[in-house]
């Protein structure tokens, strides 16, 4: 299939004379500023103290200090009672989720008895209107 020439027809835009305008050109006036000098201040000199600085050695053991070996042995000590602590906290999350579980299925059981009950109340599952010593 042979492309077709397509027909565009011609426009042109009507000639419009926009008059010139001259602006004046606008410079800045020239301002003459004297200079002004600060003033110098001449500062005596001090001698600043000279200050001795004991020098310290390496810091020595304190004498009051237990043996390394009894300090490692009641942090191994500590630790397992961490671990054990640990643990303890592990298994009363279980707990605490299992429970939670049980929680949500009563919960579920009781908006599925309730809406049984609120059937044939007037108001129906909706409004559900009871007497006060209903029980739910």
């Amino acid at each position: 299939p042979a492309i077709s020439e397509i027909n565009v027809p011609s426009f042109s835009m009507p000639k419009v004379n926009i008059p010139k305008v001259n602006v004046p050109n606008f410079e800045m006036p020239k301002v003459d500023v004297p200079k002004i000098e600060s003033p110098k201040f001449d500062m005596p000199k001090v001698d600043a103290p000279s200050f001795n600085v004991p020098t310290s050695s390496a810091p020595s053991a304190d004498e009051n200090l237990e043996p390394q070996e009894v300090r490692d042995a009641r942090a191994a000590a500590k630790k397992t009672i961490l671990k054990d602590a640990e643990k303890e906290a592990v298994e009363a999350e279980k707990l605490a989720k299992i429970a939670k579980e049980k929680v949500k299925s009563a919960k579920k059981d009781f908006k599925e008895a309730k809406g049984e009950a609120c059937a044939t109340r007037p108001g129906g599952k909706i409004l559900c209107l009871r007497g006060l010593n209903v029980g739910y």
